[in-house]
């Protein structure tokens, strides 16, 4: 079971819920979903792969989610929080992929939760943020580069 979060709403999601769930993938990042005989038409406009969240056009309102695992929910559950109080300065890939835009250069000056770079995997776009503020010491890759997961992207000081 997955708990979907919707600005301050929760959802449980069964296997039967996704099994009710037939989607085609436009090859565009939009995708024709069909559940409960009801047409949607779904467009990503970014992910954080790192806190499982997408902002999603549904039939052209705008959402943003939060999808939680078993792992998640018992983490909530405890009442632990995975929370670092150092700050990374090592953006790496969270996953292979195709690094299609940089946002930064050596240099500029960064803050919590902007924008760094675009890494396509699996035919979506996920958008790598700043964990923290800082100045970006090194760009490690180009646009058009592939990577391996785990791979230095960009350092910050």
């Amino acid at each position: 079971m997955y708990k979907v979060i919707i600005g301050e709403e929760e959802f449980e999601i069964t296997e039967k819920d996704l099994n009710a769930l037939s989607v085609v993938d436009n090859q565009d990042q939009s995708f024709h979903a069909l559940y409960h005989n009801k047409s949607h038409q779904l467009k990503i406009e970014d992910s954080c792969v790192e806190n499982k969240s997408l902002n999603l056009i549904i039939d052209g309102a705008r959402f943003s989610i939060q999808v939680k695992d078993k792992y998640d929910q018992l983490i909530d559950k405890m009442g632990l929080k995975v929370v670092s109080e150092s700050k990374e300065n090592n953006i790496t890939a969270p996953m292979p992929g195709l690094i299609l835009e940089i946002m930064v250069k050596e240099g500029d000056e960064v803050h919590e939760g902007d924008s760094l770079l675009i890494l396509e995997a699996m035919k979506m776009e996920n958008v790598l943020k700043a964990n923290g503020q800082g100045i970006v010491k090194a760009v490690h890759k180009s646009t058009g580069d592939n990577v391996d997961k785990g791979q230095l992207l960009i350092e910050l000081e």
